[in-house]
């Protein structure tokens, strides 16, 4: 149940494993097995590659505009904070991202790149995307709608490990944590 109210969840390398291993576990409950995993570059890389393995899988890169500062200094100012300062940013980030999608335009049209043409010649019939989080849902919903128009007799799929939001734009078909659970990654620029 959706109390409305977020929290923030450290996951270090040890949790991070568990949990992705977690979310494959409810993948295949459901009884559904993919095909082919496509992964959203770059939190979604981590977290097929400890569902799939290594080579078990494909990327695709479609970066908010907001990902930029959080690596360079943004990311450099938020790793001095204490941790609880720095989840109050991460709170106050959400909630804001969470306001200014309200009412928002679809989004447009995306293309996959031809890197991944050979990938689609194969023609998966059952496909997973994969992402560390959902926030709007603007990029898997982006990507998916391309895979559909790719690939319209294929059973696409969606896993992440949470969903940050409360009415994002698309939900994952496959989740691990409550919604509204914003999640510390161990690649996160305040990780420590």
């Amino acid at each position: 149940m959706d109390n409305g109210r977020r929290v923030v969840v450290t996951l270090d390398k040890a949790a991070f494993r568990h949990a992705c291993r977690g979310l494959r576990r409810i993948v295949e409950r459901s009884g559904w097995q993919p095909e082919a995993v496509l992964a959203i570059a770059s939190g979604g890389v981590w977290v097929a590659r400890e569902m799939y393995g290594e080579e078990g899988f494909a990327q695709v890169s479609l970066r908010r505009a907001g990902s930029k500062a959080k690596r360079g200094w943004a990311g450099r100012v938020i790793r001095l904070l204490p941790r609880p300062a720095a989840d109050w940013l991460r709170i106050l980030e959400s909630a804001a991202s969470e306001r200014r999608g309200k009412g928002a335009s679809a989004p447009p049209p995306f293309e996959l790149p031809a890197e991944l043409d050979a990938w689609l010649a194969g023609r998966p019939t059952r496909v997973l995307v994969v992402d560390d989080a959902v926030d709007s849902g603007r990029t898997l919903l982006r990507i998916t709608d391309a895979l559909r128009r790719a690939l319209p007799e294929a059973d696409i799929r969606t896993a992440a490990i949470t969903v940050t939001q409360r009415s994002p734009l698309i939900r994952p078909d496959y989740s691990l944590l409550r919604p509204r659970t914003l999640v510390r990654f161990p690649w996160a620029p305040d990780s420590r």
